[in-house]
């Protein structure tokens, strides 16, 4: 019989959130399957939601949250997450599509919100400056 010879070694792996990052951007069919799953861990949502925003184009934002909101809003999702993950309770799989999809369209809202808060409100301050106070630029 062989004997075992423990090693010991150091090895850096990444943060469930820069993971959740690097998937995002991806987004090939297991790396939707793996975001889908760390979304029912507790995660930084602000830390994702930062790195994604410094990486990612809007254009590229946008589509990636398209692309994954379609998936796993798709009614045979569920059952392709079987083969890797086995079968997951109701309990997680609600958690995970809850959270998942609750930052989302966080993520979009808030790319939205801040540039109407920027352009419009630039604008809302110029127009009162000039005299027009009623302007409504919404």
């Amino acid at each position: 019989m062989g004997r075992a010879n423990p090693i010991r070694i150091k090895i850096r792996i990444a943060d469930a959130e820069l993971l959740f990052a690097m998937k995002f951007v991806s987004a090939r069919r297991q790396d939707i399957r793996d975001i889908f799953m760390l979304s029912g861990t507790e995660l930084n949502w602000n830390l994702i939601r930062d790195i994604i925003k410094e990486k990612c184009s809007e254009k590229l934002l946008r589509e990636r949250v398209k692309m994954i909101k379609a998936k796993v809003a798709n009614k045979s999702y569920r059952d392709s997450l079987h083969g890797a993950f086995g079968k997951i309770p109701d309990k997680t799989f609600d958690r995970c599509i809850s959270n998942l999809v609750r930052f989302l369209d966080g993520l979009t809202s808030i790319e939205a919100l801040s540039h109407a808060l920027f352009f419009g409100g630039r604008l809302q301050f110029v127009a009162h400056w000039l005299g027009f106070p009623s302007v409504n630029f919404n």
